[in-house]
């Protein structure tokens, strides 16, 4: 059984969470907050080895992409960075709208 779980990053803030909205949620608030002016959230699996009993994390290369705007606004775009290897179709992102201001 996969585990998925949600990697972001913003500014020099790293973490993960098992919920997309809430680390959508983390970075908005670091960029409203000016800790942050890009951000990125990722999905990726949890992998355990058996002979060795560690754990890492595998990004996937599909996620969220933040950035401020002109005018403050954050606003999101979907990244898919799925190597051609491994049957990407569509590179295009998907733009989103703004999800906030950061305070000046």
């Amino acid at each position: 059984m996969a585990v998925i779980v949600w990697l972001w990053d913003a500014g020099n803030a790293h973490g993960v969470t098992d919920d997309e909205s809430r680390a959508r949620k983390t970075v908005t608030t670091f960029m409203q907050n000016n800790e942050a002016d890009s951000a990125r959230v990722e999905s990726a699996t949890l992998v355990t080895g058996v002979r060795t009993l560690s754990t890492v994390y595998r990004r996937t290369g599909m996620g969220w992409s933040a950035s401020r705007d002109g005018n403050g606004c954050i606003r999101w775009e979907t990244v898919d960075d799925i190597p051609a290897s491994l049957g990407k179709n569509d590179p295009s992102p998907r733009n989103g709208g703004c999800t906030g201001h950061a305070t000046v």
